[in-house]
């Protein structure tokens, strides 16, 4: 969900120009830093402006063992 959010202001036609190719790029990485969504697997709702998903790993019991 975040990677579509980085890639949706991007422009739909392709480039093959490398000065191009890199400033999308870089956009994209920007709207995908900043993109909010609620996510299924982490508490986060984004990347908070970093390149790493903050994560709280933790557990829960789902009864006894056999």
């Amino acid at each position: 969900m975040l990677a579509w959010a980085g890639v949706q202001r991007l422009p739909k036609t392709g480039t093959e120009d490398p000065a191009e190719v890199k400033a999308r790029r870089l956009a994209a990485a920007s709207a995908m830093s900043t993109a909010t969504a609620e996510l299924w697997t982490t508490a986060a709702d984004g990347f908070g402006g970093r390149r790493v998903l903050p994560r709280v790993i933790g557990y829960r019991e789902s009864g006894k063992a056999r």
